[in-house]
């Protein structure tokens, strides 16, 4: 809008061109002056104020035309003509009804219909993009629901997004509460919906199972109708089965079953002795053959005897009289357990016995000559003073009684034991 200043030189700032007149004609504080009676009027005529050329042109002219004085403006040398439209346009002399009408192809405010006949009035060139891009009914518009419906004005999308639109939200008819829209309706109810009812697809004969309740009814899980009968399970022992229904585990798991574990029927005991042994039912021949303790084994020392496979380590080494060990008198000589007494009476060359001399001591038979030379007490002895009073009749025990009485013992000594050849004999061996 142009903005001019008063032609009265009034002082007041900022006067828009098409309110000049309002301005001249009501709030100018220096255009007023008394009103003249026209010397043509007769006496008791109405007074008219008369106001001077808003456009400075000098003459005078009735407040009635202000402000666009339209007939003034015509023949006034500095009239000017705003846009009737209000645009802010203002048309200076000389100016044509041609003017007018250029003008008013272009002018913002010009009064316009809507191409698209909605009847919306008051519509102006300036208003009309938004009008078209906002107001009206009958524009084009897309989906707000992104449904990619073509076509759709504007004052039928409530309608549209309420009743037709396939995506707008709609409610499960069995209240599962999951949100959806009208396109995925139908395949929700036959497919997704947690409380539809839906025979048992295993075929076990229940008709009407929640959709919600089917996996844990055909997975043996379900407490009501109960687990399905022909659900497949996995066999608690790992024995790899593919397919075992529910009402065959049982037997399975007691007479099938390679995993299943057994008692052993030898009756033997766990390693704590705690109770009996389990094996695997695969591995039972295995067992009775090479690791029950109770099976019965031979023992390598004679081939008649069954022993306890425990007992057997045992038996071969400490027990079985048919072993083999070495002579208990150390000879060296291996031999039989049963057979050591002969060989301990008959052969062994260290066996004890008695002394032939009649010692009363018992030798290995080994040491026997050793002991009858040099430490029987009943062997012979000869005098070491030489009387040869009794040769070879002196028994070594009688020895030193008889150097006592000896004839040729040393007659100064005092004692026996004082003589100087007096033997000493060793001590006896026992």
């Amino acid at each position: 809008m142009r903005v001019v200043l008063c032609p009265k030189a009034c002082g007041t700032p900022g006067i828009q061109a098409f309110r000049m007149g309002e301005h001249l004609n009501s709030s100018c504080p220096s255009l007023y002056r008394e009103p003249i009676c026209p010397p043509c009027e007769p006496a008791g005529a109405p007074q008219i104020r008369m106001v001077p050329c808003p456009w400075g042109c000098g003459a005078e002219i009735e407040p009635s035309e202000l402000p666009l004085c339209p007939a003034h403006t015509a023949v006034c040398p500095n009239g000017t003509k705003p846009c009737g439209n209000g645009c802010g346009v203002v048309f200076t002399q000389p100016f044509t009804a041609q003017d007018d009408a250029d003008h008013g192809t272009v002018c913002p405010l010009r009064a316009v219909d809507c191409p698209n006949e909605c009847g919306e009035c008051g519509l102006t060139a300036a208003t009309l993009t938004e009008h078209l891009d906002r107001h009206c009914p009958y524009l084009c518009v897309p989906c707000p629901l992104a449904c990619g419906h073509e076509g759709l004005r504007a004052k039928d999308v409530q309608e549209h997004v309420e009743q037709a639109c396939p995506n707008r939200a709609v409610q499960c008819c069995n209240n599962c509460s999951q949100p959806l829209t009208a396109a995925i309706l139908e395949f929700h109810l036959s497919h997704e919906c947690a409380l539809r009812c839906d025979p048992c697809r295993l075929g076990c004969g229940v008709q009407r199972l929640l959709a919600k309740d089917h996996d844990a009814h055909t997975e043996g899980r379900a407490q009501s109708p109960g687990p399905c009968p022909y659900s497949n399970k996995t066999c608690k022992f790992g024995c790899g089965i593919v397919q075992l229904f529910l009402k065959d585990v049982d037997s399975h798991l007691t007479d099938e079953c390679p995993l299943r574990p057994v008692l052993c029927p030898n009756g033997c005991m766990n390693k704590t002795r705690t109770s009996n042994t389990r094996v695997k039912a695969c591995n039972l021949s295995q067992h009775l053959a090479e690791e029950c303790p109770l099976r019965i084994l031979q023992c390598c020392w004679h081939p008649t005897h069954a022993v306890v496979a425990e007992d057997l380590e045992k038996h071969e080494r400490s027990l079985c009289p048919f072993r083999e060990a070495p002579c208990p008198a150390g000879c060296g000589t291996i031999i039989k357990v049963i057979e050591e007494s002969r060989h301990l009476d008959q052969f062994c060359p260290k066996r004890r016995t008695n002394c032939r001399m009649f010692c009363g001591t018992t030798i290995p038979l080994d040491k026997m000559q050793a002991h009858e030379r040099d430490e029987c007490p009943m062997r012979a002895v000869h005098c070491p003073n030489g009387c040869d009073m009794f040769p070879h009749k002196i028994r070594a025990k009688d020895l030193e009684k008889h150097l006592r009485v000896c004839p040729h013992r040393e007659t100064n000594a005092e004692e026996p034991s004082q003589c100087p050849s007096r033997l000493v004999l060793p001590a006896a061996r026992t």
